[in-house]
């Protein structure tokens, strides 16, 4: 998805001289997390012990310079994350007022989790950034109930629609996770991806209490549409 040009994404399998093309994109289309741009994006089933080789090329020879981001693998949805383990939390802040629109969203991490809800009811027109950050929390505590998962709305310090989100992992370190948003009825892998790679708080040491302050990470930001 991140380039200055108009690339194609292709996969394959097989070795150089005899390759076999397992999936192919040109423009992203109208899903995912570079929807309507003409960067690729594309999803495939890999096999344990299989090598696949990716190209990424211009459409009509176009020249330029891009990023490739491998997501996954995941486990099927949906897949809770172990009760016990080290947390990883992050800070999320919704943006605008509710229109009643459901939504979907997923939290997954490559070989440990990957659950969510595609259909969340909207809030009615006008409810507050607050009041959204509260029905992401709620919706988040009740995907999974083995005791893995802790979302809180967060109101205080001149903050609106924020929201935290801890999470155990299945390393014996905290584990990052990928938070995605899209339309209700939206797939995991068509959802956007709402970029909150940061330092997990609480800061390390920290087992009962959450202390606010200049430590924790800037929160990303969430527009409902």
């Amino acid at each position: 998805c991140i380039n200055n040009f108009n690339t194609v994404l292709s996969v394959y399998t097989g070795t150089c001289g005899s390759l076999s093309l397992v999936a192919c994109n040109d423009d992203a289309g109208p899903n995912g997390p570079c929807a309507g741009s003409q960067g690729s994006y594309l999803t495939f089933t890999a096999a344990a012990g299989v090598t696949y080789t990716i190209r990424i090329g211009g459409f009509n020879c176009a020249q330029g310079w891009g990023a490739v981001r491998v997501l996954g693998p995941f486990p099927a949805f949906p897949t809770c994350p172990p009760p016990t383990g080290p947390v990883y939390c992050r800070l999320f802040q919704v943006q605008g007022t509710a229109n009643n629109t459901p939504w979907a969203w997923s939290i997954r991490s490559p070989c440990c989790f990957n659950f969510g809800n595609t259909n969340v009811p909207g809030l009615p027109t006008g409810s507050s950034a607050n009041a959204l950050a509260a029905a992401f929390a709620a919706s988040i505590n009740s995907a999974c109930t083995n005791g893995s998962i802790v979302a809180f709305p967060i109101n205080c310090c001149g903050y609106t629609g924020m929201f935290a989100v801890c999470i155990t992992g299945c390393s014996n370190v905290p584990t990052p996770w990928t938070f995605s948003i899209g339309p209700a009825g939206t797939a995991p892998s068509n959802q956007c991806i709402v970029y909150n790679i940061g330092a997990p708080f609480p800061p390390t040491g920290v087992t009962t209490t959450v202390r606010f302050g200049a430590s924790l990470p800037v929160p990303r930001t969430i527009s409902i549409w």
